[in-house]
């Protein structure tokens, strides 16, 4: 008789999913952070302000080769297929169909099958990792140990939050510590992300005080942790989350390694909860815990058939309903929905609005990272974001953009009309995008790169008493802070309460006109306190003319005593 041979369904799957992740991504318009991590592969570093730089390096490859958003996006199109064939050996081979039914039914593997952002070399990197451990745990051979510290080294270049994985893996083995080779892996995977290090040091670890000090300074409010708790299920499936969360849950650990994958399920996902008392957290931070949820719940499902019965069935309608958001993101056929769109239609036709009232100004945007991003890749030109005290700090801060547009005449264009209030704007209408407001500027004068430093950690005050701050001014360029008397330069301090705006104090100009080159100025800033005793923050910004002061210094603790 004949031998039967059964069909190869993990190649065809992972072919039709190559190509359907190809289609997307040539046809898709980048997302606002696409077009920022753009730019961080216009510069390449060995860091950035808020990421490693492995996205940038796959950006500039796939960009280099082909140019447009397939391009930009090409290696992380390969990147997906990988990590999913990773996942798949990680699981086990038994029943294939099964396991690309929980892997394509959960929505945030079909995003990272074309989204161009930091997580995508991170999913391509855990699931190598897992494959490296497991090798390492059955021999401790100086291949597996020279591959485990490439694994680890490769997570770290491509996002912090890694450094969660590497916990919990630890935290479910404890008894690595006395290993020598464990050690071995550590040196060399530091050695490895040394030229990392290195940069953040330098530039005083921007990141980690971004995200633990400024980010998350803020009241406790339940809307975080309801939109965290949410955000997962969604991003797990709206479905196949009341299979496939329990399922991974449900499976019992056999040995060291599926104890690992338990600890990092667990342990990233209640870790990120209890961030939420502190501030926001993206749904996209737990991404490194989709990859031991999708292989725990595979090895639990596939000795349940009554479990995958139900898996199948809530796997089809959550795949219609994918599909259906798949070529949305192409073909904009809800035109009602201005708000849910506005971030993947219509921006190489407002690039292109903005770019002929331009002409060959610069553009300066204020607080948006996005945007300046957005216009450079459509149309070719220069932008810049404007960061002030109530925004964020980002990548721009630490590009050479803001030297090369000074004195220049320049395009300031903004979403909101609230700068009416101060100066003659015009408005434009982009289309979809919708409107916006713009006004020249013939002589641009900002001081982003400056600092302000408060030269005290923390200050203790009597409550309603006036202070006196010692504050140095620090500048990595020459400045000239009479150069446009249309502009005229102010020290403001904001005084905050767990992210809350409690007083502004502005209006006081330094005593100073220029600086050169990497030199300090010091001055004092008089500001009265607080009536309420308690404890509070400091920070300082420079204001120039009717724009919004920026954010130039960092917080100062500051203890109101009665």
């Amino acid at each position: 008789m004949p031998t039967v041979t059964k069909r190869p369904w993990a190649l065809i799957l992972l072919i039709a999913w190559t190509l359907l992740n190809l289609l997307q991504a040539a046809f898709t318009e980048l997302f606002h952070d696409e077009a920022y991590y753009w730019v961080y592969a216009q510069n390449l570093s060995v860091g950035y302000f808020d990421h490693p730089p492995a996205i940038a390096l796959m950006i500039r490859l796939g960009y280099e080769l082909l140019g447009g958003e397939l391009g930009l996006r090409l290696l992380v199109v390969a990147a997906s297929t990988i990590s999913v064939y990773c996942m798949y050996l990680l699981a086990g081979k038994e029943k294939p169909l099964l396991f690309f039914a929980i892997a394509f039914s959960i929505p945030l593997v079909h995003v990272g099958g074309f989204l161009a952002a930091p997580d995508i070399p991170l999913l391509l990197s855990v699931p190598l990792f897992f494959l490296a451990y497991r090798n390492y745990l059955k021999e401790e051979s100086w291949r597996n140990i020279l591959l485990l510290a490439l694994v680890v080294a490769l997570m770290m270049w491509s996002k912090y939050h890694a450094l969660m994985v590497l916990f919990f893996v630890i935290l479910s083995h404890p008894q690595l510590l006395l290993k020598r080779s464990f050690w071995i892996v550590v040196a060399i995977a530091t050695l490895l992300y040394l030229p990392h290090l290195l940069f953040a040091l330098e530039n005083g670890f921007s990141s980690l005080v971004y995200h633990l000090g400024d980010r998350s300074k803020s009241a406790y409010r339940l809307s975080n942790t309801v939109e965290y708790i949410s955000g997962e299920w969604a991003a797990i499936g709206p479905l196949t989350a009341f299979v496939v969360l329990p399922a991974a849950l449900l499976r019992r650990a056999g040995d060291p390694f599926e104890r690992s994958l338990k600890f990092v399920l667990i342990g990233i996902l209640a870790f990120l909860f209890l961030m939420t008392f502190d501030g926001r957290v993206e749904a996209n931070w737990a991404a490194s815990a989709f990859v031991p949820l999708i292989i725990l719940s595979y090895r639990f499902l596939k000795e349940k058939s009554n479990w995958q019965k139900w898996l199948y069935y809530l796997a089809l309608p959550t795949a219609a309903l994918l599909l259906i958001l798949r070529i949305y993101l192409v073909w904009d056929f809800m035109p009602e929905l201005k708000k849910f769109r506005s971030e993947f239609h219509g921006w190489d036709v407002w690039a292109e609005s903005l770019s002929d009232v331009a002409g060959e100004r610069p553009i300066v945007f204020p607080n948006s990272y996005q945007l300046p991003s957005k216009y450079m890749f459509y149309s070719g030109k220069t932008a810049y974001s404007l960061n002030s005290y109530y925004y964020r700090k980002n990548q721009y801060e630490l590009l050479d953009i803001e030297e090369k547009i000074q004195g220049k005449e320049v395009l300031f264009v903004s979403k909101s009309p609230v700068y009416k209030q101060h100066a003659a704007f015009d408005s434009l209408d982009t289309g979809v995008t919708g409107k916006y407001y713009f006004t020249t500027i013939l002589n641009f004068r900002s001081y982003q790169k400056l600092r302000l430093e408060i030269m005290q950690d923390e200050l203790t005050f009597q409550a309603g008493d006036s202070a006196h701050l010692p504050i140095r001014i620090h500048t990595p360029y020459p400045v000239d802070f009479a150069a446009n008397p249309d502009y005229p330069v102010h020290l403001v301090a904001h005084i905050t309460q767990r992210g809350k705006l409690i007083r502004h104090v502005r209006g006081f100009r330094p005593d100073i006109r220029k600086l050169s080159f990497s030199e300090s100025f010091d001055t004092v800033l008089p500001i009265g306190l607080p009536k309420e005793p308690g404890v509070y923050e400091i920070f300082l910004s420079l204001g120039y003319g009717w724009m919004d002061p920026g954010r130039q210094g960092g917080f100062v603790k500051v203890v109101v005593v009665e």
